[in-house]
């Protein structure tokens, strides 16, 4: 089957079933079989809705060495940021689990917590 038409809740193709379904209604879609003969309505209804518990990001905090250039340019691109304030780079722990491929040899560092923050230092 293939889509020949496609209209929201307020076209005029779909009004009969905004009417039917309401504020559900997301979109109606008419298909036509592959020999051509038959056109299938179908709809598209919104089921559920349900807010978004924004979780707080754990942070891993590296203090890096000023000769280390190679790295610093890598933890930039894995979406690391550079706290001015406690002079480290601060890089999601997601990306940073040293259970993965590791992109810093972690072993290096020792742990600290500063600010309820896991930091590791040189």
């Amino acid at each position: 089957m293939r889509v020949a038409k496609k209209y929201g809740p307020e076209q005029d193709g779909a009004k009969r079933f905004a009417r039917r379904y309401g504020d559900q209604l997301v979109c109606v879609r008419h298909r036509v079989s592959e020999d051509g003969l038959t056109r299938f309505t179908t709809v598209e209804l919104l089921a559920e809705t349900t807010p978004i518990a924004i979780r707080q990001r754990s942070m891993i905090a590296l203090r890096l060495p000023a000769a280390a250039k190679s790295t610093r340019s890598l933890l930039l691109a894995c979406g690391a940021t550079w706290d001015a304030k406690n002079r480290v780079w601060l890089l999601p722990h997601m990306v940073a689990n040293p259970s993965s491929t590791p992109i810093v040899d972690f072993e290096r560092f020792q742990r600290l917590e500063v600010n309820g923050i896991n930091k590791l230092a040189a």
